[in-house]
């Protein structure tokens, strides 16, 4: 009586489940040999792995017709009059696969879903225009598939693209098709592609755009519109998308869209041709003939996954050998990075094969990840693209929702809902080869601005409607530098200092020996406030895992290079509450490696800024220890020692070093390079030797010949200028990209000022558990003068948080206990993108592992470790101590006067 509202999130939860039992049942009827099903079965699987990729298991395909048996009606019930599922030629050779296993009766599981497709023809038939059923499509996407496919979501980066961003494209390269080639969107022999389909909006908007006249859109659809699409799911949703887009604009007799294709655009252009095609006889013609076109305008926004987290998602991206080695040859060739591994996200494989998809000329308008704008292993990537395309505009959407603080507030919201937590940009790349003859060439960036929501930019975007309506004013035009900088461009003078450390061999360097933090890739499993808790956890995870090697072998499951195929790995136990697989954990499997618990190994790590944790710190169990060992040694770790930490995603917010004097996980600061005074040869030699080399010292003291410097005052030099905010605004360019550079100072007595002021920060970080607890005011809970009858009670912390939104002098600890007066400059001390503070109230909690269902819990150190319970609220008062402390010794150094 009071309206209906159906939750389709809920209904996604049970269709996982029977999504589920379909899978289960398919899966058994399928294991029977020699039977006309199997037979079926292996044709349908041999033409997908020739269609789609050879990477497509048994698995993907039993999910493929469980998705479809699910899916089909919603279609029927949403575009029944139109019949789609009996027309579209995918659906229709799905029927045939089902029809042969439907004595089965495997259908009939579905029935329990009834109210839910009753649900989407009611509000089907309630839609009155095509703006209202674009709005259900993508609530049907956004909360039916991230609910009911999970694992496929995360494998392919699914996200829908807002309509503002898509209208904006297809505005902007119809206005670019104009001016640089005298045609347009709608003009003939200009074939269009979206590879990378989604629910269809690149093309259902262009067909409602009024860019192509209709005179030619009939034409257009049938003939040089083009569309690719690898998951089911959203294959369909697409083809019925702009079906029904096509139809409400010209209405007659239903005309079905021909040019979509079920297929992997990586993969398309991996072989020569289609070597099956007995079952979709009609998508493999249409792979044939797509390729034989030439694609002027590649518009799309490809997924943005890099690949799987965990080795129990067994999600892994594919891997394209042609598309890769296109790759390595050109962006990964030209680029100084170290680590590039990014560039071989699945966005950036877009890059290069829309890139190299057009041809000698054309146009690719993409909405991506704007990681690559600034990244430090994306320089050869600019380089290339500067080379490739006679003009390159960038509209930078920011949003990236992986900053905190004032940083965070000036990235303003993501344009996505759903999906990604990166920043995006809408890049138009433009090859024009009289322009590329002549060297014309231009780099503009347009910045969306400061502070802006999600709404915001839409809104923005909206109203600007074309790259082309944009002043000459609102672009920053580019000049990349020697290191093919477009923004954020180094200084020069920066690569003049002394050199921290440099594992490639081409530089004379302070330390000689240095190593990222441990990586561990089962963090839950492997640390822990509790000590015993530990223990416990990787005690039953190694007895699950030699069971597992026995029962693998057992099985003689197929491997091949100690690598584990996507149904041997689902063969294995992937249950996330009794083990965490990393890729070296599945090699030991394969490779039949016993493994043993080592109480030894249990040790304390600092894990993150001024908490400890304890870590199983082994070879085995931590996926890289990298050459930690030779600094924190694994069987020697009574030896003392001192590291600085370097942030190697630094981005100029706060300070860039850290110092500690225990064994660090990589994120402690953003990939911590951990820079020792001392290393340890081998196991067998475990005499200290120093880090720092005699070049460390002459380089850094030259101009002073007469003084007396040792190699501690060395290291504490280095700390101290380290934290000169002369040194970080002026350089965080450089810092943001390459590894810190230390300069010589002009005059002796600031060598020792940055020295002794390097020492004293270094003894404050590392003796942060010692120094002196700030005298806080408690507006309940007066602790200093209370002796409560429990004290674990009366302390025990799960959540310390601010008692209101923008206030930070007051932090609730507990129930008994609120904080208040906390001197608001305590928060300036910002380490790893956070106040110090904040990493202390963030830390020293109770928290839950949503995969393991492991509890960490901080109150169990307090107790068990220090043996006080009061230990997180006292840490809390001397980081305030430790914040303060910094800040005063950071603007009491002087001014950083550069000897060159």
């Amino acid at each position: 009586q009071c309206g209906r509202r159906d939750y389709w999130e809920d209904w996604a939860k049970d269709i996982a489940k029977i999504a589920e039992t379909h899978i289960t049942r398919l899966t058994t009827i399928l294991e029977k040999p020699d039977t006309p099903e199997r037979e079926q079965f292996d044709k349908f699987l041999l033409e997908l792995r020739d269609d789609l990729n050879d990477s497509v298991s048994e698995d993907d395909a039993i999910e493929m017709l469980a998705q479809h048996l699910i899916t089909k009606p919603v279609f029927d019930a949403l575009f029944g009059d139109y019949k789609f599922t009996e027309r579209n030629s995918v659906s229709v050779a799905l029927e045939k696969v089902i029809n042969a296993i439907d004595k089965h009766k495997i259908s009939k599981e579905a029935d329990s879903l009834e109210k839910f497709y009753q649900s989407v023809s009611r509000r089907a038939r309630a839609i009155k225009d095509n703006e209202s059923k674009q709005a259900i499509i993508v609530e049907l996407y956004n909360k039916f598939f991230l609910h009911a496919f999970p694992k496929t979501v995360r494998r392919l980066g699914i996200v829908y693209t807002p309509v503002e961003v898509v209208d904006f494209i297809l505005h902007s390269v119809n206005d670019i098709l104009k001016t640089e080639f005298n045609q347009t969107l709608g003009s003939h022999n200009v074939h269009i592609l979206e590879p990378f389909a989604g629910t269809g909006t690149f093309i259902t908007r262009l067909i409602q755009s009024g860019l192509i006249p209709d005179e030619n859109l009939r034409y257009k659809y049938k003939n040089e519109i083009f569309v690719n699409e690898i998951v089911l799911l959203a294959y369909y949703i697409a083809a019925v998308n702009i079906e029904d887009t096509f139809h409400n604009k010209f209405g007659g007799d239903y005309e079905p869209f021909e040019n979509i294709c079920l297929t992997d655009t990586f993969q398309l252009h991996e072989q020569e041709g289609d070597l099956i095609s007995d079952l979709m006889q009609q998508n493999s013609d249409l792979r044939k003939h797509q390729k034989s076109k030439h694609i002027q305008v590649i518009v799309s926004n490809p997924p943005y996954s890099i690949g799987q987290r965990r080795q129990n998602d067994n999600a892994q991206n594919i891997v394209y050998k042609s598309l890769s080695k296109s790759i390595t040859d050109s962006y990964a060739r030209e680029s100084k990075a170290n680590l590039k591994k990014s560039l071989y996200d699945s966005y950036i494989l877009a890059m290069k094969w829309a890139s190299d998809r057009i041809g000698d000329s054309g146009i690719v308008a993409l909405n991506t990840n704007a990681g690559w704008i600034d990244g430090n292993s994306t320089d050869g990537l600019r380089k290339c693209l500067a080379k490739e395309f006679s003009s390159i505009y960038v509209v930078h959407l920011r949003g990236n929702l992986r900053t905190v603080g004032e940083e965070a507030a000036k990235e303003g919201g993501n344009v996505f809902e759903y999906g990604t937590r990166t920043p995006v940009a809408i890049s138009i790349f433009v090859r024009n080869p009289d322009k590329i003859k002549s060297g014309k060439i231009e780099i503009k960036i347009y910045d969306i601005g400061d502070y802006l929501s999600s709404n915001q930019k839409l809104e923005k975007l909206r109203n600007i409607n074309s790259l082309k309506t944009l002043d000459a004013d609102d672009w920053i035009n580019i000049r990349p530098n020697k290191h093919f900088d477009w923004l954020n461009q180094r200084s020069d003078t920066f690569d003049s200092f002394v050199c921290l450390g440099d594992k490639k061999g081409k530089e004379q360097v302070i330390f000689e020996e240095y190593s990222l933090g441990v990586v561990t890739n089962r963090d839950a499993w492997t640390y822990n406030f509790s000590k015993n808790n530990v223990s416990r956890n990787m005690r039953r995870m190694l007895e699950i895992y030699n069971n597992e090697r026995l029962r693998f072998m057992e099985m003689q499951l197929p491997y091949s290079g100690n690598k584990l195929n996507t149904e041997a790995k689902n063969k294995i136990n992937n249950d996330s509450t009794k083990i965490s697989w990393t890729a070296n954990l599945i090699k030991d499997l394969a490779s039949n490696k016993i493994r043993n618990f080592n109480l030894s190994a249990v040790t304390e790590s600092l894990y993150r800024p001024f908490t400890k944790q304890w870590l199983y710190y082994d070879r085995n169990f931590n996926e890289r220890v990298n050459r930690m060992p030779r600094i924190f040694p694994i069987d020697q770790k009574h030896h003392q020692n001192r590291v600085i930490l370097t942030d190697s995603k630094f981005n100029g917010y706060g300070m860039i070093a850290l110092m500690a004097d225990t064994l660090p996980n990589l994120d402690v600061v953003g990939g911590a390079q951990s820079f020792p005074i001392y290393f340890f040869p081998s196991d067998e030699n475990p005499k200290a030797q120093s880090a720092i080399s005699n070049y460390g010292i002459n380089a850094l003291t030259e101009s002073f010949p007469d003084i007396s410097v040792s190699k501690e005052d060395i290291f504490y030099y280095i700390y101290g200028i380290l934290h000169s905010s002369d040194y970080i605004r002026q350089y965080k360019n450089n810092l943001s990209k390459q590894l810190p550079r230390i300069p010589k100072v002009k005059h002796e007595e600031k060598f020792w000022a940055f020295s002794k002021a390097g020492r004293e920060l270094g003894d404050l970080h590392c003796g942060y558990e010692d120094v002196a607890p700030y005298n806080v005011t408690f507006a309940k809970g007066d602790v200093a003068l209370s002796a409560p009858e429990d004290p674990e009670s009366f302390y025990r912390v799960t959540k310390m948080k601010f008692a209101k939104k923008g206030d930070k002098s007051t932090v609730i600890y507990n129930n008994n206990i609120t904080i208040t007066d906390i001197p608001l400059e305590a928060y300036d001390y910002v380490i790893n993108r956070k106040p110090a503070l904040e990493w202390v109230m963030d830390r020293q909690c109770v928290k839950t592992d949503t995969r393991s269902g492991i509890v960490n819990d901080a109150n169990h150190y307090a107790i068990e470790t220090v043996g006080d319970p009061a230990y997180p609220l006292k840490l809390f008062q001397r980081v305030i101590t430790v914040s303060l402390e910094t800040m005063r010794i950071v603007r009491s150094l002087p001014k950083l006067e550069i000897d060159v």
